[in-house]
């Protein structure tokens, strides 16, 4: 009975706001871009840091910059020349009109050694505009990036950040526009920035950030980028230095030792029980301890999220020793309901590595072969793990500090793993910039001793080209639609391939999909070895091997599987790449792109899913009430209850798939 009336009351809102939405129209006018863009952040001509990196801007101006860096000390010879990458965007215009698109553009070229290229990021008007996060071009979608209406005199703004993810810095530029009444200029001229957010906002306009662990990057701190709208603010948060690259002249490490966790966490970062920000949005927190944070937001005004949220953020408590060469296991979930907006994340980091990144619902767990850790040099020696909860929706974070100290000698007989105690609220300690919802900004190690694997850059899952436009050699699993209880081939490609031999294994949900036939030999293999094992649940695992290296691109393998789970059920295809080693058996760096299956509806479409982005959301509950007062026009694949029509009852059962109800 609550649920049926909390459901009702949030339809009836939904109804309300969509009726004075049809009732009034804005005046006429148009947002106007105020001079050259504000430069909210950026590193200096040429800089070191205590590690000895040293990293230097070549140029840059309003459009673009170009960086590089190097290593004086580098356990990897060619880490001692200078790189070379360039970071183009294109001018944003100078006038931009109600319902109309933001054309943006991106792009990067270069070369970071073995490690990350940067990212250019582009973010305003409650809109993730563009995003590039490594070599190559994209454009931003107009129609999904429309601009509303304003008051008059009311001001809002469009943020760019080009990030130099292998020196921990960033240029941030901010592009301010303010409200004119009256009809536009008849040519709508492009110049450049972006300023604060007009009338009601999405929560947390202005944006702290929290900087990205790992003190093995060059620079000390890493800004991410401003997100207008919506955006994860935290504290400056330093990592470690890693062990292999650290100041020169130290000493060979120990033969003999281990990290040991050094009681409770410190809470570098925080947001406090209850808060409001200056355009009226409401945060509080539920509960949290050092495992977890549960909160929500409301705002009074809107009607769409009048009422307050619940999202939850959990991750296991980190093992209470490490032992050199043992991988660092970690697990994280996000569960809940932010209304329409992202549920923010869990980013565990340190060591040197990125140990995981969970955004948005679901729950991930790390790589033990991924994230191997290195012997001290001293006793004594510290390092750290830092994870970050993030509530991309208000703004603010969670950010606790993991202290590990070295230990000479045998480590305990049985490492256990230490469970902290609950953590003492405090405020919010703002950042410099901050990223976006869903990307803080990426961590990327400086060279480590070589291991048994070198990865190389990870890539969330996505709709992207097949194969990937990468200058790598790089892993891409497909990403594929099919039916309830029909059979689709998932290809897995070797993109750039300079490798000899590889074992890697392919992660996925069996409640969504299993295979249904052995994995095939790809077509890039030709004369090569090739044995994959498809009997293990949850789990594909594949190796190939010839006596020259491969080249080109192609696939390694097809895999069938079979749509098990239910339409709107969707798995992640996790590649982890085991061993990759060329003719000479030096390891050899492979990038890799997650895949996924999505299973749809007889119609291929799932249910519910009016935007076609395969995730029901608020905004598709909405649309449903639009055609159920014949606003827009109806589709089929919105009749949730099957009765032949979209009504209020389908926009209801929407929004309890949304909250999981």
């Amino acid at each position: 009975m609550i649920t049926t009336l909390r459901t009702t009351l949030i339809v009836s809102l939904l109804i309300a706001s969509l009726l004075a939405g049809a009732a009034g129209a804005a005046d006429e006018g148009y947002w106007e871009l105020q001079g050259d863009p504000v430069r909210k952040n950026g590193a200096t001509d040429a800089w070191a840091d205590q590690n000895g990196w040293q990293g230097k801007i070549y140029s840059f101006d309003n459009t673009h910059v170009c960086y590089g860096y190097r290593h004086t000390n580098p356990m990897d010879a060619s880490f001692k020349q200078w790189s070379k990458v360039r970071l183009d965007w294109d001018p944003l215009p100078g006038v931009l009109v109600p319902g109309q698109g933001i054309p943006a553009r991106g792009k990067i070229e270069g070369s970071n050694h073995n490690l990350g290229v940067g990212s250019v990021s582009i973010e305003g008007f409650g809109h993730k505009i563009l995003s590039l996060i490594r070599v190559g071009e994209a454009r931003s979608d107009p129609k999904q990036t429309t601009v509303g209406s304003g008051t008059k005199g009311a001001t809002s703004k469009i943020v760019l950040t080009a990030g130099f993810s292998a020196m921990g810095a960033s240029h941030v530029l901010q592009y301010n526009y303010v409200w004119k009444e009256g009809k536009p200029p008849a040519t709508p001229g492009a110049t450049t920035p972006g300023s604060t957010t007009p009338g009601v906002t999405t929560p947390g306009a202005t944006t702290p950030g929290s900087t990205t662990p790992g003190v093995t990057t060059p620079g000390s701190t890493t800004p991410g980028s401003t997100t207008p709208g919506v955006t994860t603010p935290g504290s400056t948060t330093p990592g470690p230095t890693t062990p292999g690259v650290t100041t020169p002249g130290s000493t060979t490490p120990a033969a003999g030792g281990y990290w040991e966790l050094q009681g409770d966490p410190v809470r570098k970062s925080g947001a406090t029980d209850a808060w409001a920000d200056q355009n009226g949005w409401l945060g509080k927190i539920y509960s949290f301890d050092n495992t977890h944070v549960c909160y929500g937001y409301r705002h009074p005004t809107v009607k769409e999220f009048s009422e307050w949220s619940k999202a939850r953020l959990d991750w296991d408590p980190l093992p209470g020793i490490l032992v050199p060469g043992q991988g660092i296991a970690a697990r994280a979930k996000v569960e809940g309901s932010n209304h329409s907006l992202p549920v923010g994340g869990v980013y565990i980091s340190g060591f040197g590595h990125d140990i995981l990144r969970q955004n948005g619902r679901g729950e991930s767990r790390s790589s033990l072969k991924d994230t191997t850790v290195g012997k001290g040099t001293k006793a004594g020696e510290t390092n750290t793990i830092t994870v970050t909860a993030g509530f991309s929706a208000m703004g603010a974070s969670h950010v606790l500090q993991y202290t590990y100290v070295w230990k000479e000698g045998k480590p305990p007989a049985t490492p256990g793993l230490t469970t902290p105690g609950p953590a003492t609220p405090g405020p919010t300690t703002p950042g410099p910039t901050t990223p976006g919802p869903t990307t803080p900004g990426p961590t990327t190690p400086g060279p480590t001793t070589p291991g048994p694997t070198t990865p190389g850059p990870t890539t969330p899952p996505g709709p992207g080209p097949e194969p990937a436009a990468v200058s790598q050699m790089t892993l891409q699993a497909g990403v594929r639609k099919v039916p309830a209880g029909q059979t689709v081939t998932v290809p897995v490609w070797l993109i750039n391939a300079a490798a000899a031999n590889m074992n890697f294994n392919v992660h996925y949900d069996r409640s969504v999909a299993t295979p249904a036939s052995p994995a095939i030999k790809g077509n890039l293999l030709d004369k090569a070895m090739f044995e994959a094992n498809t009997g293990e649940a949850g789990i594909v695992r594949v190796g190939l091997a010839q006596g020259k290296d491969l080249s080109g691109t192609g696939t390694v393998t097809q895999i069938p599987f079979k749509a098990v789970g239910q339409p709107g059920d969707k798995t992640a295809l996790r590649l982890e790449v085991i061993k990759a080693a060329n003719a000479q058996a030096a390891n050899a760096p492979v990038g890799v792109i997650h895949g996924e299956i999505l299973i749809v509806g007889p119609d291929g479409e799932v249910p519910g899913d009016d935007n076609g982005d395969g995730v029901l959301s608020a905004g598709d509950a909405l649309s449903a009430l639009k055609m159920s007062v014949k606003l827009i026009p109806s589709k089929t694949c919105m009749d949730m209850d099957k009765d032949g029509q979209v009504t209020s009852n389908d926009a209801m059962l929407i929004l309890q798939k949304v909250v999981g109800k």
